[in-house]
């Protein structure tokens, strides 16, 4: 398909777009990238109904397309996950670009319960901080639950003291999720609670046993992750943009916190020792990504829809309950995150 620009005019001297890259089509129900890096000069594009077309960058560059004819049924998106950039670029044709997405706060991990919970984790970059792990006692048998981190860090465990005790495991961290529910406290051995995997790891809870008296901890919530930002798009089109999809570079919602996980105690020789079994502390939960920019310049009409929202705060997790016959008490619950700021959609 060749076409002939009628409209030398409005693009002035520039050459760009003149299809030297053809025809480009991301045919239905399909997704397919492109690198922002580059610059694109197609003779016609088409996204078509279903069909996805991202451009990715690790940083946030400016991605360029230049077409003859638009069309677009579908979805282009662009999102990266940054902490926050300004992005300069000048087109193909001369056009000076640049934007700046800013990286909000995500919230902070609650600790353990009062007397001996593991301390929550703080954010970092917009990810959530993870919540501490439940701490337990039984007769002056006394264990602290684990420290919840910060991204990107795995949780600390918990600790354990007395008979076969077995403590919580610090969560994992794992990127781009909500943060998982610490684990309640088990019976068996005792046990703490494994603390939640998210943007940061969830401390674990702590176990302690005297004779037959046992407690244990609630592992922390995992930290939810921040969202991704929206990146820089420039399109030019010589003609009309037709199509009933969009055109979106939204921020993604930040991820929730998990919920503390719940304390257990068990007393079970009847002596009257002092037993708590403490709740872990919830997860903090992810900023939304800042919304980026998108510049038009066309011909004509502009059928697509245009989106450039901030995303939604990630919620902070719950915090977990200490067991009603202990001592111990329950979590704190942790932070919500930041909203993410709207971005921009500008024709020229």
């Amino acid at each position: 398909m060749s076409f002939v620009s009628p409209f030398p005019a409005r693009f002035g001297s520039s050459s760009w777009p003149n299809g030297a890259d053809g025809d480009f089509v991301v045919s239905s129900d399909t997704t397919l990238n492109l690198d922002s890096k580059d610059s694109y000069d197609f003779s016609s594009l088409d996204v078509q109904f279903g069909a996805t077309l991202y451009l990715v960058s690790s940083d946030g560059k400016w991605g360029c397309i230049g077409a003859q004819e638009c069309n677009i049924d579908g979805s282009i998106r662009y999102i990266n996950k940054n902490n926050g950039t300004t992005k300069t670029k000048t087109a193909p044709d001369g056009q000076s670009l640049s934007y700046t997405v800013a990286q909000k706060t995500g919230g902070a991990g609650g600790r353990g319960d009062a007397s001996q919970g593991g301390l929550g984790g703080a954010q970092a970059n917009g990810g959530g901080g993870a919540g501490g792990g439940g701490g337990a006692h039984s007769g002056g048998n006394i264990a602290s639950g684990g420290v919840g981190r910060a991204p990107y860090l795995a949780g600390a465990n918990g600790g354990r003291i007395g008979g076969s005790s077995v403590a919580g495991i610090g969560g994992s961290s794992v990127a781009d999720i909500d943060g998982l529910d610490g684990l309640d406290g088990l019976e068996t051995t005792p046990q703490g609670g494994n603390g939640g995997n998210g943007s940061g790891g969830g401390g674990g809870g702590a176990a302690a046993q005297n004779g037959g008296d046992k407690a244990a901890g609630g592992g922390g919530g995992g930290g939810g992750d921040k969202g991704k930002h929206g990146g820089g798009i420039y399109l030019r089109c010589l003609t009309d943009i037709t199509g009933g999809g969009d055109i979106n570079v939204s921020g993604e919602d930040g991820y929730w916190g998990g919920d503390g996980g719940y304390g257990y105690v068990e007393d079970n020789d009847g002596i009257g020792r002092v037993l708590g079994g403490g709740g872990g502390g919830g997860g903090g939960g992810g900023a939304g990504g800042s919304g980026g920019k998108l510049v038009l310049k066309f011909v004509g009409t502009l059928s697509p829809s245009t989106l450039a929202t901030g995303g939604a705060l990630g919620t902070g997790g719950a915090a977990g309950v200490g067991d009603p016959t202990g001592n111990f008490g329950n979590g704190v619950a942790g932070s919500n995150g930041q909203a993410g700021n709207a971005g921009s959609v500008v024709v020229l």
